[in-house]
């Protein structure tokens, strides 16, 4: 057996799956790993270490989007932003068949090649749909939406379009910090993706724990001398949990439901459950 190792990302999965197809070793000899901690070797296995060529990668792609259809490259791209250790083979298997069926495949759920990337996607979409309705933002002194998230999946892709569509004329940042990433909004402008050291990871930290605060500014007008007082992320921290705590009905509490509509995980990022 040989094994193909490539980082996780759709790029370098590609580039796996060009170089194990066209390897010639028939595809039961071959399949894809992620390199990293998680992986252990074997002796009784051939490890090949597959570096990103952009023409590799286009050679794939572009195959995808010519011979299949559009909702199987979404497939693809989905099914590589999960967590599953095992996705870069799930991909290539998937699309051993895809190409083998054509735009079919996505209606072959009982292929266990196609079931298995289908439920990578699912799990993938639910995320990110979920990270939509829970994910927090905290205004910074300087009007900047700084949030903190911790998905299990890479949904960060998938959720800053809604973002950006959302709130077009902010400055925001969505901070992965299992990725060590961030997700940057520039105001009537479009956003982009970058990775982010130590230093910036804890700089954004602080922002994404910390808050606003009541500024005191001094009045503009020219007849007084009083104080204006300006509500801050604070206050409006402040009134978010009482407002969740007052429409809440403690007769009809159910941690269980709760919990189905509201996983616990997503709890530490979200403002009404911070003390």
């Amino acid at each position: 057996m040989t094994v193909y190792l490539c980082e996780g990302d759709l790029e370098h999965i590609l580039c796996g799956v060009y170089e194990a197809w066209t390897s010639r070793r028939g595809h039961k000899n071959v399949r894809l790993a992620l390199e990293g901690e998680a992986f252990q070797t074997s002796f009784l296995e051939e490890y090949v270490h597959v570096p990103y060529e952009e023409r590799k990668f286009r050679a794939v792609f572009d195959a995808m989007e010519q011979k299949l259809s559009a909702q199987v490259t979404d497939w693809v791209y989905r099914a590589s932003l999960s967590e599953d250790e095992e996705r870069a083979d799930k991909i290539y298997r998937f699309l051993v068949t895809a190409f083998a069926l054509g735009a079919a495949v996505v209606e072959r759920l009982q292929i266990p090649a196609v079931q298995e990337v289908f439920q990578l996607c699912r799990f993938v979409g639910n995320e990110s749909h979920l990270m939509t309705e829970f994910l927090r933002f905290v205004q910074t002194p300087s009007n900047v939406l700084v949030s903190r998230i911790g998905p299990k999946n890479d949904v960060l892709p998938l959720i800053s379009p809604h973002f950006a569509d959302r709130l077009p004329s902010e400055n925001w940042v969505i901070w992965d910090e299992n990725r060590g990433k961030a997700s940057v909004h520039q105001a009537d402008k479009g956003w982009f993706l970058v990775s982010l050291t130590a230093e910036e990871e804890k700089q954004i930290s602080i922002l994404a724990g910390g808050g606003g605060r009541l500024r005191q500014e001094p009045s503009s007008g020219p007849e007084t001398g009083s104080e204006i007082f300006s509500v801050c992320g604070e206050d409006y921290e402040k009134l978010w949990k009482s407002f969740c705590t007052s429409i809440a009905i403690s007769q009809r509490n159910n941690p269980r439901c709760q919990r189905t509509h509201l996983p616990l995980r997503y709890r530490p990022y979200m403002t009404e459950f911070q003390n």
